[in-house]
């Protein structure tokens, strides 16, 4: 729901991503509340399986770390670069590819250019600044 708040207790043993329902493509929240190398809970934000609206992951321990982005890059994405999810939302297509289609390079030059790779997963690989939280806790927000 809009506006919504609600804390969701996981295993520290979690691993996987956050979506807003269960159509691809999708903005992904991905995190694990208990790394292996420090226990601390590491997230970020990937745009590779698409962009279908803003989001942002926060640590909660007081080292005010946070990555994501909040503006709405969908209104101006070019139609090359956009396709729509099964109920109507336009979405940014995938940059990575998957079963539904290969890599789109509309998509990676335009979520380069308004969001960057250092903010969000666009091609994968490195770039995108990790948010820790040492009290195992993360704070996501989707707009």
């Amino acid at each position: 729901q809009p506006r919504a708040k609600q804390y969701v207790p996981l295993p520290t043993s979690f691993k996987g991503r956050l979506q807003r329902g269960t159509a691809l493509p999708c903005t992904w929240v991905e995190f694990q509340i208990s790394a292996s190398n420090d226990g601390a809970a590491h997230g970020d934000i990937s745009l590779q399986q698409g962009c279908d609206g803003a989001a942002t992951i926060a640590s909660t321990d007081g080292s005010n770390r946070k990555n994501g982005f909040t503006n709405d890059i969908l209104k101006d994405a070019p139609a090359a670069a956009c396709t729509k999810k099964p109920d109507g939302t336009k979405v940014t297509q995938t940059t990575v590819g998957n079963w539904m289609s290969g890599p789109n390079q509309a998509a990676i030059d335009y979520l380069n250019k308004v969001v960057g790779q250092r903010k969000a997963y666009i091609v994968g690989g490195s770039g995108t600044d990790d948010v820790a939280s040492g009290n195992k806790c993360l704070a996501v927000d989707m707009y």
